[in-house]
């Protein structure tokens, strides 16, 4: 599929009240706007805003923030589907201005890192890329990465380690596995022979495992 041409994939999420679009771009990446009603009421910042256009569908609202390496965000205004493109990859409630009858979708990025690699330089390369290796937070996340893998028959490394306390999972940029959400398989994680201390994501089951970081796998890169 060439890069310029879009395929859209709707879902919703567990919530009625939220969902996520998916847009890919080719065989790799992938763009996922996932629906965040905080900043639901909200609108962009003058000076962080890129476009302002009429008459735009979802998807095409989303397609048009796709095709923008600068664009971080959109707000969709329900009364004249009105998207308003914006810049500011922090946005939030604090720096929005109000504006009744918006809702908000963030842009995130994931790329299919297909070449085997250790646990280690899988987690270099993502960051040479400016992004970190994945990190899966909700059911919803796990099963569209899930998708992702399956298709192209991949194991691939997601960025939890016990490697500073075993049995205690964080993923790169600190946080415990066990706060947000965990898929483990069945038995998992048991550090076979006090081995197991990063985790993969099965392209069969979708589900986690423990294993040797030493391992060659693909992996996948996530950029927020």
């Amino acid at each position: 599929m060439k890069s310029n041409q879009f395929r859209f994939c709707l879902y919703c999420l567990v919530s009625c009240l939220s969902c996520a679009i998916t847009v890919s771009e080719n065989n790799n990446k992938n763009l996922k706007f996932a629906r965040e009603s905080d900043l639901d009421g909200f609108t962009c910042p003058e000076e962080n805003t890129l476009y302002q256009k009429d008459k735009l569908s979802t998807s095409q609202c989303l397609a048009r923030c796709a095709d923008s390496a600068e664009c971080f965000g959109v707000f969709l205004l329900r009364e004249n589907s009105q998207c308003v493109g914006c810049n500011d990859k922090f946005l939030s409630s604090d720096n929005a201005p109000a504006r009744l009858g918006t809702t908000f979708y963030r842009r995130r990025s994931y790329l299919i890192v297909e070449e085997a690699k250790t646990w280690a330089d899988a987690k270099m390369h993502c960051s040479e890329l400016g992004g970190h290796l994945l990190d899966i937070k909700s059911l919803e996340e796990n099963t569209f990465i899930g998708s992702l893998i399956t298709s192209r028959y991949l194991d691939s490394w997601l960025g939890a380690t016990d490697i500073d306390e075993e049995g205690l999972f964080v993923w790169e940029e600190g946080s415990e596995v066990a706060k947000y959400f965990e898929n483990w398989a069945d038995g998992e994680p048991n550090n076979s022979r006090n081995k197991e201390h990063c985790v993969f994501i099965s392209r069969n089951s979708h589900t986690w495992n423990d294993s040797p970081c030493y391992l060659q796998r693909s992996s996948v890169c996530e950029f927020d």
